[in-house]
């Protein structure tokens, strides 16, 4: 048996502590379900991310939480990676994930914390509407451009009010 650290994954095989490695984990991932999509999205969303919880970002603190830290959003991330890939490897008769939705589960898991380090988010419900706020932080960069076909909206159990 191997036993590592709370560094790693499930797998003990990706480092979830260090941004550049679970980075290559989900490119690997990514391009082996769409070989000829671009990775760039997702590697700025990474760059962005890491440099936002190392408080590098004007508008944010560095991360200073127990549990909401870098390492939390990347095994969310990872994980989000590895739902899809298993998806799309398991699917009978099922619509396909394509590559724009891929990219935008695993930006949106990413960032799903962002507003916890939103400079002055003092109270915990003042920091979750912060992370609401994606228009205001680095990830519109990433998003733009992105789309959800409505069709995926619609097989959501939270789809939006039209």
């Amino acid at each position: 048996m191997n036993r590592r650290g709370n560094e790693y994954d499930v797998s003990c095989q990706v480092n979830t502590t260090d941004a550049s490695v679970v980075n290559s984990e989900v490119d690997r991932i990514f391009l082996e379900l769409y070989p000829r999509a671009s990775t760039d999205k997702i590697d700025r969303a990474f760059h962005d991310l890491t440099t936002m919880y190392r408080g590098e970002r004007p508008g944010y603190h560095a991360c200073d939480t127990a549990y909401h830290d870098i390492q939390h959003v990347l095994d969310v991330t990872l994980a989000m990676a590895r739902l899809i890939d298993g998806y799309e490897r398991a699917r009978i008769g099922l619509e396909p994930v394509d590559a724009s939705m891929f990219r935008v589960g695993v930006i949106t898991a990413l960032f799903h914390d962002c507003g916890l380090h939103f400079a002055g988010s003092t109270t915990v419900s003042t920091r979750m509407a912060a992370s609401s706020r994606l228009r205001t932080s680095p990830a519109e960069r990433v998003f733009s451009g992105i789309t959800c076909p409505r069709s995926a909206w619609a097989r959501s159990p939270i789809s939006p009010r039209p």
